[in-house]
């Protein structure tokens, strides 16, 4: 009986034990939120006293060591970041954010060594992830090293092709060059990935102004650049076979043929010269020439009957008023398109990544 009754005593100890630590999360979970919302709000120090808490109540969690060392960023205390997130780092499964702040942290301090360190010891731990070649080619850009940043980049598409920072990068590296090819293309695959943010919107200005600089229409006849250095090579002259951005810039030289008598560069000329452009793409054959898995996205929106709808909103934020007089002319046609778009995301498989060289 002594027996049954210590097991009974043991196993209910056990179960005390038990609903108090699942307590002590959830009340540590509750406070975490509580943490996050003070931190957004700017209330820094009261973030950290909460976070302080949840540690105590669930010290095996990593999410609260990691949220005191963002507060720690956010508030500026860069040194106290740093030494809170070096002990994360070296725990089995720190998770990317950790190591990406880590690195932002020695950034911000000015000891860009230790930062590359630190994205560099991301990637080895995550190679499959492109979030550390956003964050060394940010770091070539604060260098003035352009090349090696745009290099950065197009690595981490090539290794990560969905995730959309490293695309929006290079499109605003390009935006500042003549070579407006880039900019579209890179800032259009980067609205696709990231449709409803802030940063899309910018994008949408960005092409917007691309597009307008690499084309001018004057009435009868247009002027189209859509990039400058462009070299041709004695396997392609051997082949008759243009190089892809002059491929691209002739394509969209056909496509001011359906705007003749126009001046003006806008949303509904854009569209136009688009949609020509994609004619004389298929007729050519230059999906087979130049594969392209954006302009493949392209021609399928345009089969469905959306392109007009999908140009409106890639130049919504460039031309404003075009859009809102073409949203409220088309109504039905974009909550159409709308409801295509939302489940028919643009997919890049990784043999398909789009980088300068293969295209």
């Amino acid at each position: 009986m002594k027996c049954i009754n210590l097991m009974f005593l043991l196993l209910l100890g056990t179960s005390l034990l038990s609903a108090q630590s699942t307590a002590d999360k959830e009340k540590a979970m509750e406070l975490g939120r509580l943490a996050i919302t003070k931190m957004e709000n700017g209330d820094i120090q009261e973030s950290l006293d909460l976070l302080k808490q949840a540690a105590e109540l669930d010290p095996e969690n990593t999410i609260y060591p990691y949220e005191t060392a963002y507060a720690h960023y956010l508030g500026q205390d860069l040194q106290a970041a740093i030494k809170v997130a070096k002990k994360l780092v070296k725990k089995p499964g720190a998770g990317k954010q950790v190591f990406s702040l880590l690195g932002n942290s020695y950034d911000l301090a000015g000891n860009q060594k230790k930062a590359e360190k630190y994205y560099k010891a991301g990637i080895n731990a995550y190679p499959e992830s492109g979030i550390f070649y956003v964050e060394l080619g940010i770091l070539e850009g604060r260098r003035e090293n352009w090349d090696q940043a745009a290099a950065y980049w197009e690595q981490g598409i090539l290794t990560e092709p969905n995730y959309s920072s490293n695309y929006f990068h290079l499109a605003n590296l390009y935006a500042r060059t003549n070579e407006h090819i880039w900019t579209v293309l890179f800032g259009e695959i980067f609205m696709n990935l990231e449709r409803s943010t802030a940063r899309t919107e910018a994008m949408s200005e960005t092409i917007y102004i691309a597009y307008r600089n690499a084309i001018d229409l004057q009435g009868d006849s247009a002027r189209v650049n859509f990039a400058r250095n462009m070299t041709l090579s004695v396997d392609d002259l051997m082949d008759f076979k243009l190089p892809a951005p002059m491929a691209f810039g002739l394509g969209m030289t056909f496509g001011t043929t359906a705007v003749t008598g126009q001046t003006e560069v806008n949303s509904t000329t854009l569209n136009a010269i688009r949609t020509s452009f994609l004619e004389f793409w298929a007729d050519n054959d230059h999906g087979t020439t130049y594969p392209n898995v954006l302009i493949e996205y392209q021609q399928k929106v345009k089969e469905l009957g959306y392109l007009e709808a999908y140009n409106n909103w890639l130049f919504s934020q460039g031309d404003p008023v075009g859009w809102e007089f073409w949203v409220d002319a088309h109504h039905d046609e974009f909550n159409d398109f709308l409801e295509w778009y939302t489940d028919n995301q643009l997919e890049i498989p990784m043999d398909r990544a789009l980088v300068r060289r293969s295209f």
